[in-house]
């Protein structure tokens, strides 16, 4: 280990999270040199990289993975597609999914000052030390997924209102609803949609023409829909048709 990567280590072992940004100016050095670091530091083992740095492997629950899995290209598209139609200054909540964990990675990278509320630890700890106000919800987590659902989450967000609801779905029907797997995430995201004064959809065209378990969300619920230029044009004739704002990533 060379003194660069003791310094990083030192600064780990202290603060529990070191950002690459920060640690490229303390160390004078660039941006890729750190990131080079880490990559070495945790194939040692010594450390999980994280969006923007690092953070010990102690620190990291089981099923934290989500939080290095990078996500596909569709989703790419669809989170910067998304942050390009956050005003300025708005409240957010961004709920679960690989997808919205993408936009919280986007948010973070452009430096965007949100209010943001959330049930999703990867997405708190993803804008952990941005320029976002983050509130987290409280409630019981999951057994299989890292988010806070149940009646003290729901009691929660009543005392919420936002300018924006993100939401993503494990099944979608153009001309009826979106459906999640979870019937306790679904009680949940019911009680989102009725907070926000707009309600954002994202997902992959693929997740159309499914049921999941239980709908937590009208096709006359939502403002917009954000998804891949994939989606059948049947589909996207019967959003537009209930009179839904329709946006399709390349």
């Amino acid at each position: 280990m060379n003194h660069r990567q003791q310094t990083l280590m030192a600064e780990l072992n202290v603060n529990g999270h070191v950002s690459v940004v920060e640690l490229a100016k303390k160390l004078q050095v660039t941006e890729m040199t750190i990131r080079r670091d880490l990559q070495q530091l945790e194939s040692q083992r010594l450390l999980t990289r994280v969006h923007g740095g690092a953070v010990p492997c102690s620190k990291l629950p089981i099923g934290a993975d989500i939080l290095t899995t990078p996500a596909n290209d569709n989703q790419v598209a669809i989170a910067k597609l998304t942050v390009d139609a956050l005003p300025d200054d708005a409240t957010v909540m961004l709920n679960v999914g690989t997808t919205v964990l993408q936009i919280a990675r986007e948010i973070a990278r452009r430096q965007l000052a949100l209010t943001v509320v959330t049930n999703s630890l990867p997405v708190a700890i993803t804008l952990y030390q941005s320029e976002c106000h983050v509130l987290l919800t409280g409630g019981s987590l999951r057994r299989q997924s890292l988010d806070l659902v149940g009646p003290v989450t729901e009691q929660n967000i009543d005392e919420y209102h936002v300018d924006i609801l993100i939401a993503g779905c494990d099944g979608a029907m153009a001309g009826e609803g979106f459906f999640t797997n979870d019937v306790n995430l679904a009680a949940m995201e019911q009680k989102a949609v009725h907070i926000a004064a707009e309600v954002i959809i994202v997902t992959e065209s693929h997740k159309f023409h499914k049921r999941s378990l239980a709908k937590f969300a009208d096709i006359s619920e939502v403002s917009t829909i954000i998804t891949d230029s994939q989606l059948p044009s049947a589909d996207a004739d019967l959003i537009t048709q209930h009179g839904i704002h329709l946006l399709t990533a390349n």
